[in-house]
């Protein structure tokens, strides 16, 4: 894949802006992590949602709905803690993935480990007893209790179909894989991490063994929230690194193995990044393509061929403040997932960790670009 954002004129295309949660008028200051979702002709979003800072012992997953993509219900819980795994665990927002009538809403848990438990070589906290946590609804409104999964994995978002049919759920340095199109078993995990030496035990993915796989693999920094295309039967795995550019692993049997992550020209602002295909057949890439820009600005870029991205569009681009202090609150305009519905590419991204917002652009004026 290429990148040539330094070269390529941008634009800035009408929107529509939606906020679905503003901190300032809640108690709970801290979301993020927000994914889209389509069911019954029903826009679904969801984030996570947390009182003061990041990743704290509580955290929960909201979600709202909305009939045209403009008005949205007011959040709800979708899941606490106290609902399943125990109030001391960390939920975290991981998709949605629609079948045969059934909306099912995922979310990563896991809890911190007493440090006694780690080693002095391990990051802190440490996350312990990682799980996959899945619910079902038949209306988009109204779920079930969660039904663990018992797959160790923390996700980056939710099952994305590839053209076999199997389902691809990402996550930092190991993904999972079924071929159950529901969804909700089969699972099986596959990762780039091929050295029993450098694995955690037990095997898990969650945003603190990231770090330790990567550091007993020899990378200069974490390796996570990967986010894919399909090319003729190839998956090409983009990775967050710590760096200023993403790296590349593959996958030639729809996920069952990958490659060791190499270095690649796409530049990031350590950040996570959203990659997809649009109805049209280009292929389209969220980012914050600025190095050391405080994830600003968010940015839509496209391309039609061979991943060269040429088309470059501004979906926030003025800096904005911080409205409460926190741990691990940096940067703007962060972690996006899209959508396309109702003829309009729908863009959901926390704002400072704190607001949710839905950026709408016509479908028509992405494709138009010349």
């Amino acid at each position: 894949m290429f990148w040539n954002w330094k070269t390529t004129p941008y634009r800035v295309l009408p929107k529509l802006r939606t906020t679905l949660y503003d901190a300032s008028c809640h108690a709970w200051h801290y979301c993020h992590h927000p994914a889209l979702g389509v069911f019954q002709d029903r826009l679904c979003a969801m984030w996570s949602n947390g009182q003061v800072s990041e990743d704290e012992p509580g955290q929960q997953v909201l979600f709202s709905v909305s009939d045209d993509g403009v008005t949205w219900s007011p959040p709800q819980v979708l899941l606490k803690p106290s609902d399943g795994p125990g109030k001391e665990f960390i939920l975290t927002a991981a998709g949605f993935h629609a079948h045969n009538g059934t909306l099912v809403a995922y979310a990563g848990a896991y809890r911190y480990a007493d440090p006694s438990e780690c080693t002095p070589q391990q990051r802190q906290p440490c996350p312990v007893d990682t799980t996959l946590l899945a619910m079902t609804s038949t209306d988009g409104l109204h779920f079930s209790a969660p039904l663990d999964l018992h797959v160790p994995i923390c996700p980056n978002y939710g099952p994305v179909p590839l053209a076999s049919g199997r389902l691809l759920l990402t996550g930092n340095w190991e993904h999972a894989y079924t071929d159950d199109p529901s969804g909700l078993t089969g699972w099986q995990t596959a990762g780039f991490c091929q050295d029993l030496a450098s694995l955690p035990q037990p095997v898990r993915d969650d945003p603190g063994y990231f770090w330790e796989v990567a550091r007993h693999m020899g990378y200069p920094g974490g390796l996570c929230e990967g986010a894919f295309a399909e090319e003729q039967g190839v998956l090409h795995m983009l990775h967050r690194s710590y760096g200023a550019y993403l790296f590349e692993s593959v996958s030639h049997d729809a996920g069952a193995a990958w490659s060791a992550p190499a270095e690649t020209f796409l530049p990031n602002d350590n950040s996570k990044f959203w990659l997809g295909r649009l109805s049209s057949g280009d292929l389209a890439m969220i980012s914050n393509p600025e190095h050391d820009s405080e994830r600003c600005p968010l940015v839509l870029s496209l391309a039609r061929e061979h991943g060269c991205f040429d088309r470059h569009i501004v979906i926030e681009g003025e800096p904005v403040l911080r409205k409460y202090d926190g741990h691990y609150k940096g940067g703007m305009y962060a972690y996006p997932h899209a959508v396309e519905y109702h003829g309009m590419l729908c863009i959901i991204y926390s704002v400072n960790k704190e607001d949710i917002q839905v950026a709408s652009i016509p479908l028509e004026k992405i494709v138009g670009l010349a």
